[in-house]
């Protein structure tokens, strides 16, 4: 425990530098907190049909926030290591291969999430205030349950097993080519499964516990996968 939590951190501190923690919290405090309620709420006139809006939107802002993040930062914490060479280097100490890979994929993932967290946090209280400035009386609007559910667990789930599969198929590459071609399908198979689901505003309970045991069954899938990782296989970069 005490060695992934080394690796998780090291990544952590290489992913949220100070700096990059200010402008990200400006920007999503300007698009998510101002420029979304202005564009969203300021004309509706009802709180009924604010909730259907605030209940279509919370899963797309979740689900765009947590895989920009973890497209941009997958980049940065597997394909950098077959840039600059540096897992050889972290197999000659104790660390074991899945530990690696385990703390860098919860590294990407709890960043995302809190990235998507304070984006969510910021577009509820920038609809609130808006609809204060506006004189309507819509009251604090908060999506329903099933929605807050898919936002804050389903789809988080998928993009922590996208994230693992990531990192097991970048770390079998045989090549950066071959990494970065890898990240490329992924993306494409991410939006293409994921996008759409978000548009399931409406989502039955049926449904939902559906997508919460295939949530699971892919993270249990990726777990398992890790038995592929074998020391030599990576060294030697063969797939």
């Amino acid at each position: 425990m005490q060695d992934l939590r080394v690796v998780w951190w090291k990544e952590i501190k290489a992913l949220l530098s100070p700096r990059a923690l200010v402008v990200e919290l400006i920007l999503l405090t300007v698009l998510a907190g101002a420029v979304l309620p202005v564009l969203l709420i300021s004309k509706i006139p009802s709180r009924p049909i604010a909730l259907l809006v605030i209940a279509a939107v919370y899963p797309f802002i979740s689900l765009f926030v947590l895989l920009f993040s973890t497209f941009s930062w997958i980049s940065k914490v597997f394909i950098a290591e077959k840039v600059q060479r540096t897992l050889e280097m972290l197999l000659t100490t104790p660390l074991d291969l899945r530990t690696i890979w385990i703390g860098k994929t919860l590294a990407i993932f709890s960043g995302a999430y809190a990235r998507m967290l304070v984006a969510l946090t910021l577009f509820t209280v920038g609809t609130h205030i808006v609809s204060l400035i506006q004189g309507h009386t819509l009251g604090l609007l908060f999506p329903p349950l099933l929605v807050v559910l898919r936002s804050l667990v389903i789809f988080p789930l998928f993009v922590l097993g996208f994230i693992g599969f990531s990192g097991l198929a970048i770390f079998m590459a045989a090549d950066v080519g071959s990494a970065n071609m890898l990240i490329t399908i992924v993306l494409i198979l991410a939006f293409t499964f994921l996008l759409p689901k978000t548009l399931q505003a409406q989502a039955s309970g049926l449904w939902v516990a559906g997508e919460s045991v295939i949530a699971v069954v892919w993270v249990g899938g990726c777990i398992a996968g890790t038995k592929l990782l074998k020391n030599e296989r990576v060294v030697l970069g063969k797939s």
